[in-house]
């Protein structure tokens, strides 16, 4: 006796599957109990097959993206500065090289502004060793004006 669902294409082997069944469980069941049992079957499958295909997908998603995440053999220390930084490590570098250089340059011309402000000292220190009057003072300040570090170049 073949049978064939509305759910299926395929006839149902009765006969086949009440033998499978007593073969594997010693127990016999009537045709309308080996039909829905070869419904239940088959969608319990589909359902199987469907979220084993959704299963397979993610895992290699997890797997692809895993591959992102390894360690780098040859320069671990190098992958281990940059993921430090994170999303804007490479903008940051940038920024610290270019106020390093900014702050560099702007020591370097401090220094050679240094010279005349460190002889305007020493020839102040020089002329007042004696007491000095207010007037003799600011004649020397008249004479030799304080570099300020506009005036200097």
């Amino acid at each position: 006796m073949e049978n064939k669902t509305s759910t299926q294409n395929k006839p149902i082997d009765v006969k086949a599957l009440k033998a499978a069944i007593f073969l594997k469980y010693r127990v016999e069941l009537d045709d309308t109990s080996l039909i829905i049992l070869a419904i239940l079957t088959d969608q319990q499958n589909k359902t199987f097959n469907a979220q084993n295909k959704i299963i397979s997908e993610a895992t290699e998603k997890i797997n692809d993206s895993q591959t992102t995440l390894q360690v780098d053999k040859e320069h671990p220390g190098w992958q281990a500065f940059a993921f430090g930084f994170g999303k804007f490590g490479a903008a940051l570098i940038i920024a610290i090289t270019i106020l390093t250089v900014l702050y560099i340059l702007y020591v370097q011309d401090k220094k050679e502004n240094r010279p005349a402000m460190i002889e305007w000292y020493r020839n102040y220190y020089n002329g007042t060793k004696d007491i000095l009057t207010k007037k003799k003072m600011n004649t020397f300040l008249k004479k030799y004006p304080r570099p300020n570090e506009d005036t200097v170049q």
